[in-house]
């Protein structure tokens, strides 16, 4: 998926799958730019990448998990990023599952890309809607990130304090921006990234505690920085924001929420009224918009069913209370707003929101 003339290090960090020493030993057969290192043994994503980035010498580097895909022409993308301005330090592509970069739902990872796209037919998409923003952002993220060697010289390479890895990516785009430099998001490519990973439970204690430990010392150096990313995270008129609107509605077309946490079993005028709006609503928009009802935590799995013949997805609203930003272009409201709190409530979750105000009980 790059340029024959690109050179490509692939650094096998002692893997104990026999596949990939058989598969990648002969080097020689990928081209004469590709080659392939095996460590006696394994030091982590921080020692792999430090010996990448001093084997790579003064050439810029990309790291890139081994769970991506990658569209056509995704190199020269994210090297037109990571030089939209001179003082960029690392870029990073959007993604299905990348923290503040994800979509088509912001700050909401998933595993998997919407409509069941190709990353061919996702990136396509993304790239002819996308105004090429290059909006800021205060770190470069893991899942592929372009880093310039320009910041290198200046911040050195991963810190051993971080492995064997962990807010190893964090510290350095950190101490980049100290230094002066800034982090960017190719705002006109999609990669894919699987991102789910399975540990035993031992295993994942041990990678909780590690988590911790080195979230700690990211608080430590620089205790200005979770402000700064829920800052960014939340704020709905930012590039990173009109960006990701973008590349959401290029995936989903229009994101439409039905608020239905009103909505229950007893039979009244309103209730009727509201699930028949619903699936009417549903069947339109749907043709033209990805369309999610809101329901209450508990919901009868039986109603819920019933609801997805007209709808995209019914979830619970919970889902969405803890996600900065709004996450819809539209919320519709069949039933009065009778308190400041409903109003900030919707106001918070979409950007528009429509409320029905007439009294339907009676029908």
């Amino acid at each position: 998926t790059v340029d024959p003339t690109t050179p490509v290090l692939l650094i096998d960090d002692a893997s104990t799958d026999p596949r990939v020493q058989a598969t990648f030993t002969d080097a020689a057969q990928f081209g004469p730019n590709f080659g392939y290192f095996r460590k006696e043994s394994n030091s982590g994503f921080v020692g792999s990448c430090n010996l990448g980035f001093a084997a790579a010498e003064r050439r810029d580097v990309v790291l890139v998990n081994s769970d991506t895909l990658y569209p056509p022409g995704w190199l020269d993308r994210l090297r037109a990023a990571a030089y939209a301005r001179a003082n960029v330090a690392t870029a990073t592509p959007l993604t299905n599952h990348g923290s503040m970069v994800s979509v088509p739902q912001r700050n909401r990872p998933v595993e998997t890309i919407p409509g069941d796209l190709s990353v061919e037919e996702a990136d396509a998409r993304i790239q002819a809607a996308s105004r090429r923003l290059r909006p800021l952002i205060p770190t470069g993220i893991g899942h592929c990130t372009y880093v310039r060697r320009a910041a290198l010289e200046i911040t050195g390479f991963f810190d051993w304090a971080f492995a064997p890895g962990y807010g190893e990516e964090v510290d350095l785009s950190l101490r980049a921006v100290t230094a002066g430099f800034v982090h960017v998001v190719a705002d006109d490519l999609f990669i894919f990234h699987k991102g789910a990973k399975s540990f035993s439970a031992e295993g994942q204690e041990k990678r909780q505690r590690m988590k911790d430990a080195h979230e700690a010392l990211i608080d430590a150096r620089y205790p200005w920085y979770r402000a700064w990313v829920a800052e960014e995270s939340a704020d709905p008129g930012s590039p990173l924001a009109q960006a990701l609107d973008r590349a959401a509605t290029a995936l989903v077309g229009p994101r439409v929420a039905i608020d239905a946490t009103f909505v229950n079993p007893t039979t009244t005028g309103t209730m009727v009224v509201s699930l028949e709006l619903i699936r009417a609503f549903g069947a339109l928009a749907r043709q033209h918009a990805h369309v999610t009802v809101l329901v209450r935590s508990g919901w009868p799995e039986e109603m819920r069913r019933t609801l997805l013949e007209y709808v995209d997805d019914v979830r619970p609203a919970g889902d969405f209370h803890e996600l900065a930003g709004p996450q819809f272009d539209l919320m519709v409201r069949f039933l009065q707003a009778l308190t400041p709190e409903d109003l900030l409530r919707l106001r918070t979750l979409a950007r528009r929101f429509v409320v029905m105000q007439l009294d339907l009980i009676a029908y």
